[in-house]
């Protein structure tokens, strides 16, 4: 039996906007972690990426000093060089050791002509 048009019970469709507001709300809580995410990812490849640089920079600045003799005075020196299409600047610290042949070099290198971020430090043991 009708009543007004009313056939039993009103059935409800679609969802209400409780619903739809908690929906997006944890789509927008999992949308800001994806992207930490994604961040933190690109920013460790990059740091990566230059410590890679940076090590095959001091390989070959490595090697220049023991294939000409470098052997600088002590104080500050600095220098670059290309190196895989790109440039490696370093600067030295070099200082005298207890044998007088042998010299330490603290070695910064850099990606820029500034020298102001070093990419990565070493120490090189100089011989005369």
């Amino acid at each position: 039996m009708t009543v007004g048009g009313y056939r039993g019970r009103h059935r409800q469709r679609g969802f209400t906007l409780i619903e739809v507001m908690v929906a997006l709300f944890i789509a927008a809580i999992m949308a800001v972690t994806v992207s930490q995410v994604a961040g933190q990812r690109i920013d460790l490849h990059l740091a990566v990426q230059q410590k890679g640089f940076a090590a095959l920079c001091a390989r070959e600045l490595a090697a220049r000093f023991r294939v000409e003799g470098y052997w600088p005075a002590t104080g500050e020196q600095q220098g670059q060089f290309e190196q895989a299409g790109g440039h490696c600047y370093w600067r030295a610290q070099v200082s005298a050791t207890a044998l007088a042949t042998i010299r330490s070099a603290e070695v910064s290198l850099y990606d820029s002509e500034q020298m102001q971020q070093a990419l990565d430090r070493y120490t090189f043991y100089l011989e005369q």
